[in-house]
């Protein structure tokens, strides 16, 4: 998984709170990566409104059952399943090891993005690091749905939980850290 480390720098910036730095990092390492303009264009041309409004309204659920134990909350997507999520109510948190949320026993099921999910399986071949283009491909979508829930958690501003999102075991973007990150710079 050579190509993962454009993932994680990216999610790095995205972290501290440099969502156009990150925006323009991944698109130049997805062009380098052998992405078409017209994919970019594609991935980028999706309307996430209806996707982060979904979001939103699952999560405002997902806050009507924590409890004083809860510590986190983390949305898992997957890339195989048309990007079908899940909020995992969680417990536990770790900050250096993310099986903390694989032990969550309180979970609701949310929006899913079918678009992703089909240029992924189209345009990437369901290609997941393995290869130059998918890496790239994979990278853009995984930029836009981490901003996009990014941008719902910004609505939340006196939020005391750490919150996530990932699509596997690796890719967890503390997006806690994000929330805070860009109200230190607005």
């Amino acid at each position: 998984m050579e190509y993962y480390k454009y993932w994680e720098e990216c999610s790095s910036m995205i972290e501290n709170g440099q969502i156009e730095e990150a925006k323009t990092y991944i698109v130049n390492a997805a062009k380098k990566l052998g992405v078409s303009d017209e994919i970019i264009n594609k991935i980028f041309a999706v309307n996430l409104k209806h996707y982060e409004n979904k979001l939103k309204k699952d999560f405002d659920e997902v806050l009507k059952q924590v409890t004083e134990d809860t510590q986190a909350i983390c949305l898992y997507y997957s890339v195989d399943n048309s990007w079908e999520g899940t909020y995992y109510i969680c417990n536990t948190y770790d900050d250096n090891d993310i099986n903390w949320f694989a032990s969550s026993r309180e979970w609701i099921d949310t929006a899913r993005m079918r678009k992703f999910g089909e240029i992924f399986e189209r345009d990437a071949e369901s290609a997941f690091f393995s290869d130059p283009e998918s890496s790239g491909i994979l990278s853009l979508l995984m930029y836009r749905t981490t901003v996009t829930f990014s941008n719902v958690i910004k609505q939340y501003k006196d939020l005391a939980l750490k919150v996530g999102i990932s699509c596997d075991e690796d890719s967890f973007v503390k997006i806690h850290e994000v929330v805070y990150n860009t109200q230190q710079t607005d």
